[in-house]
């Protein structure tokens, strides 16, 4: 009986131990679970949201970003500053780029998932505004001289015919002693209207081109060496000398009548106070801005005045460039003038416009196709060396004088002074040795001349950079219509040229 109770004792204790234990055991486990599931279900939601909002936002950004950039073209540009921004960035934390699985890249690559669909727009009111275009902006003036108003057309409507030329009114903004912007320009107006009552276009060439040659004229007698009377542009030629023939029909008297030009200064430009000088060089500038191609060639910025002006001239004609041969280019243009020979060939260049006469020269012709072609100042003049072939002609055999020619017509010419600037013909100007510059064509009509072809400089000769100047004019290619070479550097030369020797020249002013 005791053994019983003793057992049931034991019962009673261990079932009083296990049932707390396992209640316990339990309600831990329940509470496990029930945290674990809490907790999971918490963490899916909080994460599952922030991925969510952190992709919209990311979107949301990059699509603002894109916006805001722009273009596509303006999107990249900025993208290249802040890709190396960050390489350097990486580079100073010390962090290594590493390869992704398609082995290569960085492992900043596919950051951002991929948006199915393309790129998400954005609601209508949060897109920015297209950006309003920003006007042009207008052109800067330099304040020292006021910019030339664009000409429609040379041509002048108005025309002015040389019997009315004392009757036009002068200039109230001009003075004596000084010379303006109006002034320029009315010079230019004026010869323009005088050239419109010319018809035939042989007195047109001539007409233009002598206006060119007379302001040249004046100036190549300069000689920097003589000290004592250096001459130069100062309103003077020689007309009695052979050189200067034909000019007296530029600046001159006709019938006892002055030449329409000089009636134009008698009766105008004199009594402004207007030199000669200043006068044929403005003029000449006219000219050249009236025929260049799209009137390109504008030389009223480095126009100076202040040219004084001299009666006497005696021996000015001798100290002009003759037509033998570049040696006269040398001694004239570089020797005595002091300019460079790209200048010497571009101030040959010139010869584009208008014409020589057997009746005042000897040589008759123009030195581009026609006279048509020679009111136009371009390359005309370079290219005909080209595309054209020259043999030599003699215009005096009595004196042997000669110039070249091209086809049967007659109607082109060429001097030894324009052909020695590409083709060494010495031997043909002192041994009279026939040559034409291309045997493989028709043009060369004389046969004993066929026969020889007239060489170039070689290599090391020391005249071959007077024919790449040549080249230079062109642009280095001959069959384009570029004169923007051309007319760069005959702007310098023409500058130097009309200014040698002269001091104290002004600039145009805007009123007097």
């Amino acid at each position: 009986m005791m053994r019983h109770i003793i057992l049931s004792f034991y019962f009673c204790i261990i079932i009083a131990i296990a049932i707390p234990t396992t209640i316990a055991e339990n309600i831990f486990n329940n509470e496990t679970s029930i945290t674990t599931t809490i907790n999971d279900t918490i963490s899916h939601e909080l994460t599952g949201n922030f991925d969510i909002e952190m992709t919209e936002l990311v979107n949301n950004l990059s699509d603002q970003t894109f916006i805001l950039k722009g273009t596509d073209e303006s999107n990249q540009l900025e993208k290249q500053p802040r890709a190396r921004v960050r390489q350097h960035k990486n580079k100073k934390q010390g962090k290594k780029k590493t390869s992704g699985n398609n082995g290569g890249g960085s492992r900043f690559q596919n950051k951002r998932p991929k948006r199915p669909g393309g790129r998400p727009q954005l609601p209508q009111n949060m897109q920015r505004p297209p950006r309003p275009q920003r006007p042009n902006r207008p052109q800067q003036q330099n304040p020292m001289r006021p910019q030339r108003p664009q000409q429609q057309n040379p041509q002048r409507p108005q025309q002015t015919t040389p019997a009315q030329i004392s009757n036009l009114p002068q200039n109230n903004q001009s003075r004596k002693g000084c010379f303006s912007i109006s002034t320029y320009e009315e010079i230019e107006d004026d010869i323009a209207n005088i050239k419109n009552t010319l018809r035939n276009p042989k007195e047109v060439t001539h007409f233009l081109g002598g206006i060119v040659r007379m302001a040249a004229h004046d100036f190549m007698d300069y000689d920097r060496r003589d000290r004592a009377n250096p001459m130069g542009p100062d309103g003077c030629f020689d007309p009695n000398h052979a050189s200067n023939a034909g000019l007296g029909s530029i600046w001159g008297t006709e019938g006892g009548k002055s030449t329409p030009l000089k009636k134009l200064y008698d009766t105008k430009y004199k009594d402004l106070g207007i030199s000669r000088g200043d006068f044929w060089v403005a003029s000449a500038n006219a000219v050249i801005h009236l025929t260049s191609v799209n009137n390109a060639l504008d030389l009223r910025d480095t126009f100076m005045w202040g040219r004084k002006d001299s009666n006497i001239c005696r021996g000015s004609g001798d100290r002009l460039p003759q037509a033998s041969g570049c040696d006269q280019v040398e001694d004239v243009f570089m020797n005595k003038m002091g300019l460079e020979m790209e200048d010497a060939v571009a101030l040959l260049g010139a010869h584009t416009l208008g014409r020589g006469s057997s009746d005042f020269s000897g040589h008759e012709g123009t030195w581009v196709q026609n006279d048509k072609a020679a009111q136009t100042f371009d390359t005309g003049y370079f290219k005909s060396f080209f595309l054209k072939t020259w043999r030599p002609r003699v215009v005096d055999s009595t004196t042997g004088k000669q110039d070249w020619t091209t086809g049967s017509g007659h109607s082109q010419m060429m001097l030894n002074t324009d052909m020695c600037l590409v083709f060494d013909i010495e031997e043909t100007v002192d041994r009279q040795i026939p040559c034409c510059t291309r045997t493989n064509t028709n043009e060369c009509v004389d046969r004993e001349a066929a026969r020889r072809r007239c060489p170039m400089y070689r290599q090391f000769d020391r005249r071959r950079e007077f024919s790449n100047t040549v080249r230079d004019m062109l642009g280095g290619n001959l069959y384009n219509n570029d004169n923007s070479d051309f007319y760069d550097a005959f702007a310098r030369s023409w500058e130097k040229a009309t200014t040698v020797g002269q001091s104290n020249l002004n600039h145009l002013v805007d009123e007097c």
